[in-house]
């Protein structure tokens, strides 16, 4: 930042005189935040987050027009309705048309031309579209599995299709399935 130390040891007591409380903690070794510094850190950021946005108010072109999104059910989440409700503030003259369902659903009509976006799950290996996050597919079981008596019988709780979870996961349980068969025919 090209600035000396005594000129940010003098802003830093400026700043602790203005708002009246001590915002570090020091020692002979190390600098730290006290909880009012870390209070007025999260209101920093939140200033230069209000910045920014207003800069790029005024900075990128008014979008206008309308766009008609498809969702799977997972991604209808507290952090996208976050995230588009700040978008559609940001841009008032769009007209947002939000549809949920499942994936399969969502891709083939998309390709019919019902949606001008989708997100939606789609399996390992799939070219499709752009990848914006991945997550592993997680087995999970109910407190009664431990007293299950026969391998032979597993109740699956799975969404109907086109689901691409349920068939990513019957397709890694046929695995399992086929290589636990081969495996006991080898050691028979």
């Amino acid at each position: 930042m090209h600035l000396s130390q005594s000129t940010v040891s003098q802003q830093t007591r400026r700043l602790e005189d203005l708002v009246g409380k001590p915002l570090f903690q020091r020692d002979t070794c190390t600098v730290t935040l006290t909880r009012d510094g870390e209070a007025l850190q999260n209101y920093a950021a939140r200033i230069l987050d209000l910045m920014s946005e207003a800069v790029e108010h005024f900075r990128a072109p008014a979008l206008s027009g309308h766009v008609r999104l498809g969702l799977s059910e997972d991604f209808a989440s507290a952090g996208l309705t976050a995230a588009l409700a700040s978008f559609l503030r940001r841009n008032p003259e769009v007209e947002l048309m939000i549809e949920i369902g499942m994936s399969g659903d969502l891709f083939r009509q998309l390709d019919e031309g019902r949606y001008d976006l989708v997100l939606a799950k789609r399996l390992h290996g799939s070219r499709r579209g752009s990848v914006v996050r991945s997550e592993p597919l997680m087995w999970c079981v109910g407190s009664q599995t431990s007293r299950m008596e026969s391998a032979d019988v597993v109740p699956l709780v799975l969404h109907p299709e086109p689901s691409v979870s349920a068939r990513k996961c019957c397709k890694r349980w046929k695995r399992r399935v086929d290589l636990t068969a081969s495996l006991c025919a080898a050691a028979a």
